[in-house]
């Protein structure tokens, strides 16, 4: 017989993660779009053309277009076949009118020529990355910048029997790229493993995230800068020097190159499998997170919200969940009008139904009692609210579970959570409105994640705190000696193994 306790482990957290997504939707409404018969929809790329139709790349090799897209009721959308006959378009944008799409050999141009609703000619603007025909080489985009260039992410390859090896075989595999407007491809930045999510923010500065793995201890959110390097080896193998000295990159040994660390760290409870970011530049429609980043999960079905700061220069910050059991996300995009379109695919993976298809998310105009601002302190947390606290609520040190962790940087299939610390909180500090809590007297350490869980918050009109838990990547104090090392370590590499083992 399996022990009741056992049970009852595994189906709390679901029952629970369930009445969650209960409170949830009612300041957040999901709706579903309703796909003609029998299509298949594995969203790979969304975006608005100017007439206001929603188009819409997918893994199948589709393109299709959605007149009536932000109708109040999403089942009177009406789609159109635009395109087929594509490999795997895992992103799209819309540049002056026309559809542009990633597929996995090429960036393409597809046009309507004749205005009948059907492309009728695509264009290959660059397709000068190399393809081994190995299964996991995709390509990825599709953000543009304000000069016109695009970039895309590049997988790196697996192959047997050494399957958790992530190889470059073939020019510019674990390299995020960037495309010219006249067609050219410049190496951007190197060390991806799995960059399934590309975008930019409202400043331009561009984001990645990736996919836990060998040398990805979990799933990251990055900000790209040209020429970093992000920690998987493999693509070394296409940098000047390593090409010059005929070097490959281990599949085991560190490479002795400096990396660039993760903004956040997404804890692998709430993220196996990151698809794309946006941030929400609404003006208010959404809610209250203005400026945060909204970023997909496919095989939690869920949508996490990231905050970022910079400190001493560089961006890090806080992870929240935000809207939970929604199915297979892996594309957002935001619609002309504050709502959130979310697309689905799970290509076989066992993400969270349902596996395929549309949504779009909407504020309801009602306000959680939510953590709406997270500042990192010296010693501790500032923590801004959505509403007041309680007048009658006084809260003591004990109201805060607060604990970090690291993790470790080899090339095994990611990393626990490692060398996890309970800190105290020495005090807590109201402001006067009520709406800020400060935890004080925290022995916070750089290069650690701080997981915060709050309890007894109440506000002032009776509602409990929606999302009492974050993650913040602490990679550097405001003050003090730089971090000497990235919150994933460098350690003595595993036990060697062999395929089947």
């Amino acid at each position: 017989m399996i022990p009741l306790a056992l049970i009852f482990a595994c189906v709390a957290p679901a029952l629970q993660n369930a009445q969650v997504a209960e409170r949830e939707s009612q300041y957040w409404a999901v709706d579903y779009y309703q796909p003609p018969e029998n299509a298949v929809l594995e969203v790979g790329g969304i975006a608005f053309l100017p007439d206001g139709r929603m188009v819409v790349s997918t893994r199948r090799g589709q393109i299709w277009t959605v007149e009536d897209p932000l109708a109040a009721d999403p089942t009177q959308a009406r789609f159109q076949l635009f395109a087929e006959g594509l490999q795997e378009g895992l992103g799209l944008a819309v540049v002056d009118g026309e559809i542009h799409v990633v597929q996995r050999g090429e960036l393409s141009r597809v046009r309507d020529s004749d205005g009948d609703g059907s492309a009728d000619a695509i264009d290959t603007l660059c397709n000068s990355w190399g393809l081994s025909g190995n299964y996991h080489e995709f390509a990825y985009g599709l953000p543009y910048d304000r000069n016109g260039d695009c970039y895309v992410s590049l997988n790196v390859a697996f192959f047997d029997p050494k399957w958790w090896h992530g190889k470059a075989v073939v020019p510019d595999r674990g390299w995020v790229l960037r495309i010219s407007p006249d067609g050219k491809a410049f190496p951007f930045a190197m060390g991806f493993r799995s960059p399934c999510g590309i975008g930019t923010n409202a400043r331009g500065d561009l984001f990645v995230t990736d996919n836990q793995g060998d040398w990805v201890a979990s799933s990251p959110l990055y900000h790209v800068k040209e020429g970093a390097f992000y920690g998987h080896p493999a693509s070394l193998d296409w940098t000047a020097e390593y090409r010059a000295s005929q070097a490959q990159a281990s599949d085991t040994v560190p490479p002795a190159r400096e990396r660039t660390p993760p903004a956040v760290w997404l804890p692998y409870k709430w993220s196996r499998s990151a698809g794309n970011m946006v941030e929400d530049a609404s003006g208010g429609r959404f809610g209250p997170f203005e400026g945060d980043l909204f970023i997909a999960e496919l095989t939690n079905g869920l949508l996490l919200r990231t905050q970022l700061e910079r400190v001493r220069g560089e961006y890090q910050g806080a992870c929240f969940l935000f809207r939970q059991r929604i199915g297979s996300a892996t594309r957002v995009a935001f619609a002309p009008d504050g709502s959130l379109i979310v697309g689905f695919t799970n290509r076989g993976w066992g993400g969270f139904s349902p596996g395929q298809g549309l949504a779009r998310i909407h504020w309801t105009g009602k306000t959680p009692m939510e953590i709406e601002r997270i500042h990192l302190v010296q010693d501790g947390f500032e923590i801004e609210f959505t509403e007041p606290l309680a007048s009658e609520i006084a809260l003591a040190p004990d109201a805060v579970d607060l604990s970090t962790y690291d993790y470790d940087y080899w090339w095994e299939y990611g990393s626990p959570e490692r060398h996890t610390t309970r800190l105290s909180v020495g005090r807590l500090e109201i402001t006067e409105d009520r709406r800020t809590l400060f935890l004080r007297e925290v022995p916070l350490v750089p290069g650690t994640c701080a997981r915060v869980v709050l309890s007894g918050i109440v506000s002032a009109t009776g509602q409990s705190l929606l999302h009492p838990e974050f993650a913040y990547t602490i990679n550097q104090l405001p003050e003090g000696e730089p971090a000497a090392e990235p919150v994933a370590k460098l350690v003595p590499p595993p036990p060697a193994r062999e395929s089947g083992s």
